[in-house]
Formats: structure tokens, C-alpha cells, sequence
């Protein structure tokens, strides 16, 4: 079961709700082969069913939370075009650092929009998300999925993460 953040930055990130408008987008340098980057290597256990889970999101129109059960910090994929999805809300100021850095480097432009909150205050709220399209190419996105739990989150190359899917 996912918890309440995970659940609110789905909503956010990946349903183009009515309250949501496109603010900025920041043109990103020319991406750097994420395979080159990725030399990290998950448990083959965990790559292999990332690989499944991958496979079955490109079939149809769904999403998928790729998550350490332990820390909760989460990476997520939408659309039949495998969408990278890196939301910016959940991250610590140092993560965010990292993941500013990271992701200038690879080619994934930031993304910002504004809406608001949900409930009776309905202040305005910024949220930020790196996306990238990777074109149904699941090993560029494991790859991708093993840079970000490395250097933007810090945990070690043999974490087992876990792929929650959300139809």
C-alpha cells in the first residue's frame, strides 16, 4: 500500500489535473548516455523484476512506483512510452541538490508547475519534477533507475527496490 506522499505526488505528477499549469521548463544540455552512467548494478533479483515491471507498463497506459521499502524515496514511470518521472517535493535540500546536478548532466530538463492545494485553504503550491520520455527503452531506464538511487538518494548499489504498479 502506498503512503499518503506517494499517493498526493501520483495525483500531482502524473494526472494533468484542472488546477495545473505549465509554469517553466528549463531547456536541459544534451543528454549523456545513461547507460554509460549506471555501472552501479542492482541485485540481478531486483533488476530482473524492475525488468518485468518495466515490460508490463509499456503494454498499456499505466504507472509505476519503483520504491526502497525502507526509506520510501521513489522514482516513478507512467505511459506506454516508459515517462521518467523524478517528483522534487519529497526530496531533502541535499537530494535536491543531487538530483539538480544529476539530471542537468544526463539531459532531464526540470519541469515546474503550479496549482493548488487540495482542501479549504487552496494556497497556490510550486512543484517541481525532472521527465524524461525514454522512448519504451526499459534498460535505459533501469540504468536510469540505478543512477538515481545512487547518486541522488546515496544508498547503496545493492538495495532491493521494490515496483509498486498503479492502473
Amino acid at each position: 500500500m502506498m503512503n499518503g506522499s506517494i499517493t498526493l505526488t501520483l495525483i500531482c505528477a502524473l494526472v494533468l489535473c484542472a488546477g495545473c499549469t505549465k509554469k517553466e521548463e528549463e531547456s536541459a544540455p544534451p543528454a549523456e548516455p545513461v547507460a554509460e552512467e549506471a555501472a552501479v548494478g542492482l541485485p540481478s533479483a531486483t533488476r530482473n523484476q524492475l525488468e518485468a515491471d518495466l515490460e508490463w507498463l509499456k503494454a498499456e497506459d499505466r504507472a509505476l512506483v519503483v520504491e526502497d521499502p525502507v526509506t520510501k524515496k521513489f522514482v516513478q514511470f507512467s505511459g506506454s512510452g516508459l515517462k521518467f518521472d523524478l517528483p522534487a517535493m519529497p526530496l531533502s535540500p541535499e537530494e535536491a541538490a543531487r538530483a539538480e546536478e544529476t539530471m542537468k548532466r544526463l539531459g532531464i530538463p526540470k519541469t515546474t508547475f503550479e496549482t493548488t492545494t487540495i482542501g479549504a485553504d487552496q494556497k497556490p503550491v510550486v512543484l517541481v519534477n525532472y521527465k524524461k520520455d525514454l522512448g519504451g527503452d526499459v534498460p535505459a531506464a533501469l540504468d536510469l533507475v540505478e543512477v538515481v538511487f545512487v547518486e541522488v538518494f546515496e544508498l547503496p548499489p545493492t538495495t532491493e527496490l521494490k515496483g509498486q504498479k498503479v492502473m
